[in-house]
């Protein structure tokens, strides 16, 4: 964590600078804790596998249903009406980098909802 800390040039960064630090700590512990990896392709695939057509669509149902109204209608707009992610920043009045943000975020949560 020192090691980095040398490198920091405006003494107003530090807040975010530990915020971050701390953040990706909680993030790390957590997943040793939990033994959760939502990008594990094995895991990913095994829930594919055995399942129907129909079994993939109601788990998918499922999981869109159960995220914040934010999030379900970002994931809408760019995985199944196509838009660009300029055109739905535009759309739903957001900044390009917080429209992507906020896709990635939706997209993990759908990943950890089917992963559960």
């Amino acid at each position: 964590m020192t090691r980095r800390l040398q490198s920091l040039r405006v003494v107003a960064a530090f807040s975010g600078w530990l915020l971050q630090v701390v953040r990706r700590e909680c993030h790390r512990l957590e997943r040793r804790l939990v033994n959760l990896d939502p990008y594990d392709e094995e895991k990913m695939e095994a829930w594919l596998t055995p399942s129907t057509d129909q079994a993939v669509r109601l788990d998918l149902t499922a999981a869109l249903e159960s995220l914040p109204g934010q999030y379900r209608e970002i994931i809408l707009l760019r995985d199944f009406q196509g838009l660009t992610i300029r055109e739905i920043a535009a759309r739903i009045r957001l900044t390009v980098p917080a429209t992507k943000s906020r896709l990635h975020r939706a997209r993990q949560l759908v990943r950890e909802y089917l992963l559960a």
